[in-house]
């Protein structure tokens, strides 16, 4: 794993309407159900017709699939890597960019309820651990120091960083400000090439 940063922007932008939609679901509190969420798998740089459990929407008028899909409904995800890595979440509100037919970014809200800023940065450092991640990566140090200094909670603070969970995948875990509490964001996308270096904090 490698490479921190803050305040991350993908290198492919994402459609306004996905990323207002995304706004508009963090920034709720209603918890993820218990009862069996639909189960979908999909491949970062797989095909979209290989993604199971969501049919992929297809454009008006024209061949191909649509640029990305939204599901705004509590899921239980699996996302499949290269090198063989599987990585499962919960998700309360997922996005799926593809071009050319192939997966490109994954957009995860893994959090029930907002938490503490420091159970946040705590959950990403998990989460960095399940894909292989190690103490003393340079996107640890990130996050020591992040739980070194929490910010206070406002509504345009929030802390980010990307680090490489495969060789072609990047992830980018944003925190955010709710009502109560911080929610927490996870992108991966397929890394096509070197990303921007953006080391600041909001």
């Amino acid at each position: 794993m490698s490479n921190p940063g803050d305040s991350i922007h993908p290198q492919r932008p994402y459609s306004i309407v996905s990323l207002s939609l995304l706004a508009v679901l963090v920034g709720c509190s209603a918890p993820l159900p218990d009862s069996n969420p639909r189960e979908i798998t999909a491949q970062l740089g797989g095909a979209v017709e290989d993604v199971t459990g969501v049919q992929w929407r297809m454009r008006r008028g024209e061949s191909g699939p649509t640029d990305f899909i939204g599901i705004d409904e509590p899921i239980s995800l699996t996302l499949e890597m290269s090198e063989g890595r599987r990585w499962q979440t919960k998700s309360l509100a997922t996005f799926f960019d593809q071009s050319d037919g192939k997966i490109t970014s994954v957009v995860v809200t893994p959090l029930e309820q907002p938490v503490s800023f420091v159970e946040a940065v705590g959950i990403i450092d998990s989460t960095m651990m399940e894909l292989g991640g190690k103490p003393g990566d340079p996107a640890y140090l990130k996050t020591e120091e992040w739980k070194r200094s929490p910010p206070l909670h406002d509504l345009w603070v929030r802390r980010s960083l990307k680090t490489a969970v495969a060789d072609d995948v990047e992830l980018f875990a944003e925190i955010r400000p709710a009502d109560s509490g911080w929610y927490l964001s996870y992108t991966f996308a397929l890394i096509e090439g070197p990303a921007p270096d953006t080391n600041r904090d909001r």
